[in-house]
């Protein structure tokens, strides 16, 4: 397009504002729509209607939000099917007894302790070790499941619109187990009923993770845990409310890359018609791209123009490295990005906050089964990790509810009760995690707000989270309703794709996910770097 931010139908008008009420809308992919599709923009996500959401309706809402999800965990890509509708669906013990996998593998266990039934299984088990002797890894995943894409150009993101995954049909239940069961019988110290039977619990571990830890499984956990920390951290009433919209990460980005006129975007006129808009809060992770600058610049106007702030998250990736060490394509688009009129309009926050802790004898309880989730290999991965601009929200909701149309931003600044984890170092000491999954130190800390953006802090030993900044992404005070007016000036250019697209094309490779190949070190290396922040 030859300039992405023009307004062609005019300035977007948005619904009257009440100045004594406060509106929250949430968007995220509260019903797995990036894993099931397809991906809707324009006029099918503009029809998308605010859902409200209340401490009384949470449970009505999420039954709403109920997923159908096929997890590729077996060998060839088979999968598990199954159904989430209520966060109790969440837990370990409700898997065990809804997923038949988990029912198959209880049985064999059964059998095995059984005189008539032992030797076969035992010899079941044995010929299962034979063809699936390799471990089959489980997806990797990174710190956020609401990830922006962070390898695809804008015209990359076009090519989503009305994408849909494959189907994936469910595993046969004896191939699924025997690729499950065979790696742990080839490592079981011995063939007696005792080792075996160890080998079909660790085989039974292992699935839970692997189930738990799966990337769309957590997509849903994290956005419905996400829920549940607002309606608990938020008092609503009718001065103050939460609203809903379901849009996917692909959603937003496709529909913006691919609007030649931003009045007409889906994204625009969804929220235009929200009325009494206060703050929109992105359940969205951006990556420090060039492309992404071009997505947020895209926001930025599209939030200026409703004179509501859009609060999202930014990845941490970027605030262990110093200026110099940036690709110079990052650093001249967010430069531009940085310096759009519309920029104080955008809130980035970073880095993500744990939702819940680990099930375990350290944790929350199992009581169905025997199970540790957390282990060292998969470490900060292996934990639920949710978007830090919940935490921007809650205390927005708050700094309202406590002085008012006026929003002293700065007045409300921590949230507390938030979950820990405690594990044992390498010397044997425990030692509380904080609830971030990056503890920033002072440099880091000073590069995210140089950089615009919102830090979180964890002080050492509390179970509290405090927002370093409430900025925009221009270094100044978040811009919104109580900034007065709305900006109505013309963008600079330098945000586009106007640039060396073979440098480009090398810069996004490095964003790549490199799939399961390779072996994990025992200990995760972002837990071991933030055990060191620690000392």
């Amino acid at each position: 397009m030859d300039n992405p931010f023009v307004f062609a139908a005019g300035p977007i008008v948005p619904q009257q504002r009440d100045p004594e009420r406060f509106r929250l809308a949430i968007l995220g992919d509260f019903s797995a729509r990036g894993a099931r599709g397809p991906v809707a923009t324009g006029d099918a996500l503009a029809r998308r209607r605010a859902i409200r959401l209340d401490v009384d309706t949470l449970d009505t809402v999420i039954a709403g939000f109920a997923a159908d999800l096929a997890l590729p965990i077996g060998a060839d890509g088979a999968a598990v099917a199954l159904r989430l509708a209520a966060l109790d669906d969440l837990h370990p013990d409700s898997l065990y007894q809804t997923v038949p996998l988990f029912a198959e593998l209880a049985g064999l266990k059964s059998q095995l302790r059984a005189g008539s039934t032992a030797a076969a299984v035992a010899a079941r088990l044995g010929e299962w070790a034979e063809r699936h002797g390799q471990r089959v890894e489980p997806p990797r995943h990174g710190l956020g499941t609401d990830a922006v894409r962070p390898n695809l150009s804008l015209s990359e993101f076009e090519k989503l619109i009305g994408a849909q995954p494959a189907p994936r049909p469910a595993g046969a239940i004896d191939a699924l187990l025997a690729g499950i069961v065979g790696p742990h019988v080839v490592q079981a110290q011995g063939a007696d009923a005792a080792a075996l039977a160890g080998a079909i619990d660790a085989a039974l571990a292992d699935t839970m993770r692997a189930v738990l830890h799966h990337p769309e499984f957590q997509v849903v956990e994290v956005q419905w845990r996400t829920l549940d920390l607002l309606v608990r951290s938020i008092e609503t009433d009718e001065a103050l409310d939460i609203v809903l919209y379901d849009v996917s990460a692909d959603e937003i980005a496709a529909d913006l890359a691919g609007a030649a006129d931003l009045a007409q975007s889906g994204t625009a006129r969804m929220l235009s018609g929200c009325a009494d808009l206060s703050a929109v809060v992105g359940l969205y992770t951006f990556a420090e791209t060039p492309p992404h600058a071009a997505l947020l610049a895209r926001v930025a106007h599209i939030a200026a123009h409703l004179g509501t702030p859009f609060v999202s998250a930014v990845a941490a990736r970027g605030l262990t490295q110093d200026e110099d060490m940036r690709h110079p394509l990052t650093v001249a688009a967010w430069q531009a990005l940085r310096a759009l009129p519309q920029a104080g309009y955008l809130g980035l926050a970073t880095p993500p906050v744990l939702l819940r802790r680990p099930y375990g004898a350290m944790g929350e309880p199992c009581y169905d089964l025997a199970f540790e989730e957390f282990t060292p290999a998969e470490g900060l991965g292996g934990m639920v990790w949710g978007n830090p601009a919940a935490i921007v929200a809650i205390l927005l909701a708050r700094t309202f509810r406590q002085s008012g149309a006026g929003m002293d931003l700065g007045s409300e600044m921590s949230v507390g009760e938030m979950p820990y984890h405690v594990i044992k170092d390498r010397h044997g000491e425990a030692v509380m995690l904080p609830p971030v999954a990056l503890n920033l130190t002072e440099r880091s800390c000073t590069r995210a707000v140089q950089r615009g953006y919102m830090p979180l802090l964890a002080p050492r030993g509390r179970d509290a989270v405090r927002l370093g900044s409430f900025s925009g992404l221009d270094g100044k005070p978040l811009r919104g309703p109580w900034s007065g007016a709305p900006l109505r000036v013309a963008p600079p250019s330098g945000t586009g794709e106007a640039m060396d697209e073979a440098a480009l094309a090398a810069l996004l490779a490095d964003f790549e996910d490199d799939g399961t190949g390779g072996n994990r070190p025992d200990v995760d290396p972002a837990l071991a770097a933030l055990l060191d922040s620690l000392r």
